[in-house]
């Protein structure tokens, strides 16, 4: 029968906007962890009904190993209506969709790149609905394609046996390691190799349901969206029973980034940014660049235990474009990195638009300074008409992306943003 691995992203493009932890997320530190016997978690009827074009399902998951076809997750009503992520043993991970059953009529994306062993890893797999193209990535990085991904979530219709940990088939074994974060979005979250998100995941406009599994005692754990309509039940019911996973002590990243900013101060940049730590031996390395690839340490601060605000500012920032990261860890973890965040040493008000020229629909900008509030992004043609107008809410942001309505011609085009105390604009070419 067709098996999925270990950890799954879907997704696809429309608006997306990066912003900071969302209001429910709780305190750090804790995970579920599944013993490979009987253990699950329950999600309500539906939870991913709604999704019928572009989506991304997300996770953190330790695997131990043991027997193929375990599932990371098994959305479904049967053995004929399915979507699922399993480790493939030791050879890759599968992602496969049927609403047909095993055979030919399973469409899957599957990676010869493994699952490591006992490690936090983060597995993606993305469908763009506009092309039919699914990507799962490991860590980042792209493993596998397939541009035949005709089926959506939708397709299942309303899935009342939504489970991590469990497949739709009795025969298959259970899944047998730690599930840290899960998220799934209506919006294609990833295109290309990326960084994992640093510590949790966070909730925004795109986001269907979101899983921090922070709670460390209960029978339930919350979906941290606003609706917050999608909460699990550890096994199968509210009771206590053997089927449960187990609450663990345990964070993928003890270390979390709440925020991280750079704004220009004459040709100084002044970096800040919020950290949470459980261990007082926390480290963070502040990195520029200049080409947003190759970067060089700029300052070590040591980290402190809770949530606390750091800031340096940069006075040896080269004139023009600069690109900072924070590299961090703590002992006995491997050196993990922040999203890189990009500003101008000599502060012009201008927006970075990337690519450009814009390829495939999807225009990625960065303002100059993060904002909060209400934005207006508008494309203008050479003849002065408006051929997009957008309206939507910022929190703290700076990093926006925007996914081109189809039947806009090529050419170039005049992009603006205006706000409260923001107007900024950028000639773009669209391909």
């Amino acid at each position: 029968m067709p098996k999925l691995y270990s950890y799954l992203l879907v997704s696809f493009f429309s608006l997306s906007i990066f912003q900071p932890l969302g209001a429910r997320a709780q305190a750090s530190g804790n995970a579920l962890s599944y013993d490979g016997t009987d253990d699950f978690l329950s999600f309500p009827t539906g939870i991913v009904s709604s999704i019928n074009a572009d989506f991304t399902i997300e996770q953190y998951v330790l695997w131990r190993g043991g027997a193929d076809f375990q599932k990371v997750f098994d959305f479904g009503k049967g053995t004929n209506e399915f979507m699922f992520l399993s480790p493939k043993g030791l050879t890759g991970v599968r992602f496969a969709i049927t609403i047909t059953g095993e055979g030919a009529g399973a469409q899957i994306i599957e990676s010869a790149t493994p699952l490591p062993l006992n490690v936090y890893t983060h597995v993606a797999v993305t469908i763009d609905n506009a092309t039919n193209t699914g990507k799962l990535y490991i860590n980042g990085v792209l493993s596998a394609t397939n541009t035949m991904m005709t089926l959506r979530p939708a397709s299942l219709l309303m899935t009342d046996q939504n489970w991590l940990g469990r497949s739709q088939f009795v025969t298959d074994p259970y899944f047998n390691g730690n599930i840290e974060e899960l998220r799934i979005s209506n919006v294609v979250r990833y295109t290309a190799n990326f960084t994992p998100p640093p510590g949790e995941f966070t909730t925004d406009a795109n986001t269907v349901a979101l899983y921090h599994f922070n709670e460390g005692m209960g029978q339930t754990t919350n979906d941290a969206t606003a609706a917050s309509s999608f909460d699990g039940t550890l096994g199968g019911t509210l009771a206590a029973e053997a089927s449960d996973p187990s609450w663990i002590m345990n964070s993928i990243l003890p270390i979390k980034i709440l925020q991280f900013n750079a704004i220009a101060k004459g040709n100084a940049v002044e970096l800040s940014w919020k950290a949470s730590a459980t261990e007082t031996e926390s480290t963070f390395i502040l990195e520029r660049s200049a080409d947003g690839s190759a970067f060089q340490p700029v300052k070590t601060i040591a980290g402190k235990t809770g949530t606390h605000q750091y800031q340096y500012t940069d006075a040896g920032a080269k004139k023009g474009r600069n690109y900072y990261r924070l590299q961090y860890t703590e002992p006995g973890a491997r050196a993990l990195y922040s999203r890189t965040v990009a500003v101008n040493s000599k502060g012009e008000k201008e927006i970075f638009v990337f690519p450009n020229p814009v390829k495939n629909g999807i225009i990625n900008l960065e303002l100059s300074t993060p904002h909060t509030g209400e934005l207006r992004i508008t494309l203008t043609n050479a003849s002065g008409v408006t051929v997009y107008n957008q309206k939507l809410e910022t929190n703290n942001s700076s990093q926006l992306r925007i996914d081109k309505t189809a039947g806009i011609p090529s050419g170039i085009y005049l992009l603006q943003i205006r706000g409260n105390g923001i107007q900024q604009a950028q000639h773009i070419i669209c391909q």
